[in-house]
């Protein structure tokens, strides 16, 4: 009998390389992600740490200059604040569109997967069968030998 071939085994390896770059992907989206939370994270500690030492000058020198730069300054944290959380949203989204489409490729890899193992298993079948078959022609042909050389059917 032939040996097995899966005839889409060219698109098994496609699939393969779509979930290996599904994966990649979904890696680096998991880092851009992480970075974006981080970045996020450390704009709040710099607007906090620009609030206290506002409230820190505004009890030691009270200077409407100081006040006025420290407004100033905290205004512009707060807007690198909101641009990184919106920034880091963003990369949640993505995370979730490589996940998702991460998802997508490993299901239709294993579909393909699936395929392929069911046909391994009827060829498999199918060898065993035609064994089988050459078994039984095996021990028919001794049998009608042994009978043909003069032997009875109760000698087998």
């Amino acid at each position: 009998m032939k040996p097995f071939r899966f005839r889409a085994a060219s698109l098994l390896e496609w699939r393969r390389a779509e979930d290996e770059r599904a994966r990649r992907q979904l890696s680096s989206a998991e880092a851009a992600a992480h970075a974006e939370r981080a970045r996020a994270i450390d704009a709040d500690r710099r607007v906090d740490d620009a609030r206290r030492a506002y409230r820190d000058a505004m009890g030691a020198d009270g200077a409407a200059e100081a006040v006025n730069r420290h407004r100033i300054w905290i205004a512009r944290l707060e807007a690198d604040a909101r641009l990184a959380w919106q920034s880091e949203a963003q990369a949640r989204r993505a995370l979730e569109e490589a996940a998702a489409a991460a998802a997508i490729a490993r299901r239709q890899l294993r579909v393909v997967e699936r395929l392929r193992d069911r046909a391994l298993r009827r060829h498999l079948d199918a060898v065993r069968r035609a064994e089988m078959k050459d078994l039984d022609q095996l021990a028919t042909l001794q049998h009608a030998r042994r009978i043909a050389e003069g032997g009875s059917e109760r000698e087998c």
